[in-house]
C-alpha cells in the first residue's frame, strides 16, 4: 500500500496541476516528440489549447510527417505571427496567421494562441545534461514518449533508452519543477519478463516513479495508424514477396490500438486530477491474433499472400541472422515477445477510466494508410 506521505504527495499535483490549467496556458514537453506517437500528439494537444515543446535528438524528424494541413514547419522563421526560437532551429507554428483567424485562435494582438516549438536534446548524453535540463525548463508537465522495438548501436539499447533514459527525464524533470509527469510504456512491461524490451520498460516506469510518486502510465498494445510500425511495415513486405511469416503460427493476440486514440488518452490524463498516480493499460475495440491482423491487411489491399507458419524454434534461428543485419528485420527478443499475448487485462484501468468509450478500428487504421495507395504492387 502506497505510504501516507506519497498519497498526500498526489493529492497535492492533482490539486496544483488543475489550479495551473485554469490560471494560463500549459506548456507541455514530449520527449520523443518527433516520433510516430510524439507527432500526432503534438497535433491533438494543441487542438486541446497546451502549449507543445517537442524535445528530440533529432525534431526535424517531424517534417517528414503530415501533422495538419493548418500547421506551417519553417527553419529560423515562421509564417504565423507567435514565433519562439530555440537553438537556431526555429518553430512549428500550429497555424498560419490566415488559418488561424479564420478559425478564431488569435488573441486581441493578432496572435496565435499556442504554438509547437522545437528542442534538441538527448536522453542519452553523458554527464550533466545541459541540453536536456534547458529544454525540460518551462515545462508544466512531461510526456515521455522515447521508445524503440530493437536495440542499435546508433539508438541505443533498451536499458539506455527505456530505463536509464527515463530516469534521467523524470529526474531533470522533477528538478527543473515540472509538475506534471506522464510515461509511455507497452503492455507486457514486467521485470520478470524473459524479454529485455519488457524488462526495460518496467524498469523504467520504476524509475519514474521514483522521481514522481504521482506519475501516470500508459501502457499501449501494438499501436496503429499511418506510418505504423506494424501494418506498414508488412505493406512493403508484400510488395516484394509472395509470403508473408506467421512467427508461431500466428497465434499471438494483440489488441490494436489507433494512434490517435493514444493521442486523445493523452489529454485525458492530464485533464484529470484523478488520474495522478495511476497506471492504465490501452487496447482497442478488437482482439486479433497477428494471423488475423495480416488477413485485415491483404483484405483491405484486395492482394494474396501465402501466410507462411513458422515454428519458434526455426524464427529464433531465422532471428539470429536477420538481427545481425542493417534494419533489423527481426529480433530473438521479438521472437520472445510474440509468445505472449499483448492484450489488456481485465483487471487493469482502461480506456473506459478515461471516459473513451467511442474507439477507433483496425479498419480505420487501414483507410489512414493506405487509402490513397492503388491495389495490389
Amino acid at each position: 500500500m502506497a505510504s501516507l506521505a506519497i498519497l498526500s504527495q498526489r493529492a497535492h499535483w492533482r490539486r496544483s496541476f488543475v489550479t495551473l490549467q485554469q490560471s494560463r496556458s500549459v506548456t507541455i514537453g514530449l520527449v520523443g516528440g518527433s516520433g510516430f506517437i510524439g507527432y500526432n500528439a503534438a497535433v491533438r494537444l494543441t487542438d486541446a489549447g497546451y502549449n507543445v515543446r517537442i524535445i528530440s535528438r533529432a525534431p526535424q524528424k517531424i517534417k517528414r510527417h503530415t501533422l495538419h494541413q493548418d500547421i506551417a514547419i519553417e527553419e529560423g522563421f515562421a509564417t504565423g505571427s507567435r514565433f519562439k526560437s530555440n537553438s537556431g532551429l526555429g518553430s512549428i507554428m500550429r497555424k498560419t496567421a490566415e488559418a488561424a483567424e479564420e478559425s478564431g485562435t488569435m488573441d486581441d494582438g493578432g496572435k496565435t494562441k499556442y504554438y509547437m516549438e522545437f528542442h534538441r536534446a538527448s536522453i542519452r548524453a553523458k554527464g550533466d545534461n545541459e541540453e536536456l535540463r534547458r529544454a525540460l525548463s518551462g515545462c508544466d508537465g512531461v510526456i515521455n514518449l522515447v521508445g524503440v522495438l530493437a536495440e542499435g548501436f546508433k539508438r541505443g539499447g533498451f536499458d539506455d533508452l527505456h530505463h536509464k533514459g527515463a530516469a534521467s527525464v523524470a529526474s531533470l524533470a522533477k528538478e527543473v519543477g515540472v509538475k506534471r509527469f506522464v510515461q509511455m510504456s507497452a503492455i507486457g512491461a514486467s521485470t520478470e519478463s524473459d524479454s529485455k524490451y519488457a524488462r526495460s520498460k518496467a524498469h523504467g516506469e520504476e524509475a519514474v516513479l521514483r522521481e514522481f510518486p504521482g506519475a501516470t502510465i500508459l501502457r499501449p498494445s501494438v499501436v496503429v495508424g499511418k506510418g505504423d510500425g506494424f501494418f506498414c511495415f508488412f505493406d512493403k513486405m508484400s510488395r516484394c514477396s509472395p509470403m508473408l511469416p506467421l512467427v508461431g503460427g500466428g497465434s499471438s493476440k494483440f489488441q490494436p490500438v489507433h494512434v490517435d486514440d493514444v493521442a486523445e488518452s493523452l489529454i485525458a490524463v492530464l485533464a484529470s486530477r484523478f488520474t495522478v498516480g495511476n497506471t492504465y493499460e490501452l487496447g482497442g475495440p478488437e482482439v486479433l491474433t497477428f494471423k488475423e491482423m495480416l488477413q485485415k491487411l491483404l483484405a483491405y489491399q484486395k492482394k494474396w499472400r501465402l501466410l507462411m507458419p513458422i515454428p519458434y524454434a526455426a524464427a529464433h534461428v531465422q532471428a539470429s541472422v536477420l538481427q545481425c543485419l542493417p534494419g533489423k528485420l527481426l529480433t530473438n527478443d521479438q521472437v520472445r515477445m510474440l509468445k505472449r499475448d499483448n492484450v489488456v487485462s481485465s483487471s487493469a484501468l482502461a480506456f473506459k477510466d478515461l471516459g473513451m468509450t467511442d474507439l477507433l478500428t483496425v479498419q480505420d487504421a487501414l483507410e489512414d494508410s493506405f487509402k490513397f495507395r492503388p491495389y495490389g504492387f
